[in-house]
């Protein structure tokens, strides 16, 4: 980047600090300058236009604010730009990359992209049709995602939502997946606790984190996920699938608010600026399944108290394509994860199932419901039908079933295989926990034994109807008694 002298002699104009307010700084003197253009101050720091006045420009710092009034601002006729490459594989890029990076204006450099810019045409858009396997369970059998989709996910603090994240960013690093996770305004606890799961679960290298820190300007925190979205198109060019998460959202939107609060902006429905819907939808709409590639995103929200009515978890609601609900209660209870398959919603991962799956989900769903409503008579058990104290012994099977350890990885064949055999009642009579312990021996050994997993993975491949699942498991009931 040239100095503030060759800027000012290029472009002929000169700006001065009127007003610094905290992160914002309204300056005049600068007709010319267009929104998002990065500007330079004589004492060092950089900033871009967040508005155009009549008379005035507002600024955002990106660098530490200390300006004064007074200081003098030359125009660089540059828009905010990342460097993009196959070399950001494996980094982790932090706020204090981003101020050196972001800025770093070069128009001859044509591996630099617009943050703010979506590099695609409507006509490239195709539809989701292929699964996008999270190795959860729950998700995989109640809840599927395709590549492509744009599925919320939403709960409380300290409810498991980063930990599924994590489940799946591994799921998916290991087929091949670019994987970025964005880590908005977080502490520089949780960042590196972060960065140690990626480094401990192998996945490091197939991954890019980009963070800002809750000590960051707004206005630099405010561009964090727009970093993402850019270098996960550029890799979507390369004809790459890309995972990105937004963690989270509802920070996101806090801190756009602060920059408009500061720059006296008519406050709306729970202070939030008119536009918050239009800044998160315009970012959203950048992913999708394309000709070239995917980008699947998994932006995050935080509710309070389980309160799903919040204004900005609603706005995600109306932008995306479902919703993942982690349940405070459930979690409570032991559940993991701990997700309420009957509030979440998925509107395009269905069409991305096969029949079998598609029969599944549905059954599964159907049983859950029924059951949730019998489960208040368990203490009547002894004066129980048997037919009533088997669908006991079945909904406690999948329920055990559901839950799932975070280091543990459950493929989607496998997850089918092992409904099929409590769906034909392999386990009939046979406790939940003693269950259990035959599922978790099934799960290592198909880990283990590639002759194991292959049998698995034909039986379920052949299988068309979940009645030729369960008949086809019952004709090779070794592969669960052997274990």
């Amino acid at each position: 980047m040239k100095d503030f002298a060759f800027y000012l002699e290029k472009n002929g104009e000169v700006g001065f600090a009127d007003q610094v307010f905290k992160s914002i700084v309204h300056a005049h003197g600068l007709p010319n300058a267009h929104p998002k253009e990065v500007l330079l101050f004589e004492s060092g720091e950089l900033g871009y236009v967040l508005a155009l006045n009549a008379d005035t420009v507002e600024i955002a710092m990106i660098s530490q604010p200390t300006v004064k009034v007074g200081t003098r601002i030359a125009r660089t006729d540059s828009t905010l730009k990342i460097h993009v490459g196959d070399e950001l594989m494996g980094t982790t890029i932090t706020s204090q990359d981003i101020e050196k990076t972001l800025l770093s204006i070069d128009e001859d450099n044509k591996t630099d992209r617009p943050i703010d810019e979506n590099h695609t045409v409507f006509g490239d858009h195709t539809k989701v049709g292929i699964s996008l396997e999270t190795q959860v369970t729950m998700v995989d059998l109640l809840v599927p995602l395709g590549k492509g989709q744009r599925e919320l996910i939403i709960g409380d603090r300290k409810t498991g939502k980063t930990s599924f994240l994590l489940q799946t960013i591994r799921a998916q690093a290991d087929k091949g997946f670019v994987c970025i996770y964005v880590s908005i305004a977080k502490t520089q606890q949780e960042t590196r606790q972060l960065y140690h799961s990626f480094q401990s679960s192998g996945i490091a290298k197939n991954s890019i984190i980009i963070t800002s820190n809750s000590a960051d300007r707004p206005g630099l925190i405010f561009l964090t996920p727009y970093i993402a979205v850019t270098i996960a198109e550029y890799f979507r060019d390369q004809g790459k699938d890309v995972i990105v998460v937004l963690d989270d959202l509802t920070t996101h939107a806090r801190y756009y608010r602060e920059i408009m609060l500061l720059t006296k902006r008519f406050p709306g429905r729970n202070s939030y600026p008119g536009d918050i819907f239009y800044i998160h939808s315009r970012l959203l709409e950048r992913a999708g399944n394309y000709k070239k590639g995917s980008i699947t995103c998994l932006p995050v929200a935080q509710s309070v108290v389980s309160d799903l009515s919040g204004y900005i978890q609603t706005n995600l609601m109306s932008m995306t394509d479902g919703h993942i609900f982690f349940d405070s209660d459930l979690f409570d209870q032991g559940r993991r994860p701990a997700i309420n398959p009957f509030i979440s919603v998925t509107r395009v991962g269905e069409q991305t199932q096969t029949p079998l799956r598609r029969e599944i989900s549905r059954q599964l769903r159907g049983f859950l419901t029924n059951f949730e409503k019998i489960k208040q008579f368990k203490h009547f058990q002894n004066e129980l039908s048997e037919n009533v104290k088997a669908s006991f012994n079945m909904g406690e099977q999948l329920t055990v079933m559901l839950d799932q350890l975070t280091t543990t990885q459950v493929p989607v064949s496998l997850s089918t295989f092992l409904f099929g055999a409590i769906w034909g009642e392999l386990w009939k009579n046979i406790a939940a926990p003693t269950m259990k312990e035959d599922m978790d021996k099934i799960i290592a050994k198909y880990h283990k034994e590639s002759p194991f997993k292959q049998k698995i993975e034909d039986l379920v491949q052949k299988s068309t109807t979940l009645a030729e699942l369960t008949q086809a498991i019952k004709d090779n009931q070794e592969l669960v008694r052997s274990v």
